[in-house]
């Protein structure tokens, strides 16, 4: 579905690491951030998107594409959904999308929630 390359990996902790810093972000909360964002990643399960099976019926848990594992991580990092949409070249609507798929996927309302919810394992 979409292309994780190292290199647009890179570029993505480059965006992100510059997003905190023009929101003024000390290093301890940049650093405190990239941990929690790790932590939510090596929680989901990566998978190719032609072997996704759909999300259960009632709201249980099911496998996150990768796009919405990047908007999760990016949700971790404490940006808005603007601010994702610009990181993702994506529009807002695309993220809001992204993010109703994952809450349902998890069974949560929030986004709080979700990435509470992927921390918990």
């Amino acid at each position: 579905m979409y292309d994780v390359s190292p290199r647009f990996l890179n570029q993505l902790a480059v965006d992100r690491r510059d997003s905190l810093h023009r929101s003024g972000a000390s290093a301890r909360q940049a650093t405190s951030l990239r941990r929690a964002g790790a932590a939510v990643v090596a929680r989901i399960r990566p998978i190719p998107h032609e072997e996704q099976a759909p999300a259960p019926a009632g709201g249980s848990s099911g496998l996150l594409t990768r796009r919405e594992q990047e908007v999760v991580m990016l949700v971790a990092d404490g940006l808005t959904n603007a601010q994702i949409a610009e990181s993702l070249c994506i529009s807002p609507g695309t993220v809001r999308r992204h993010l109703e798929n994952v809450f349902s996927k998890l069974g949560v309302n929030t986004r709080t929630a979700a990435v509470a919810r992927l921390r918990e394992g």
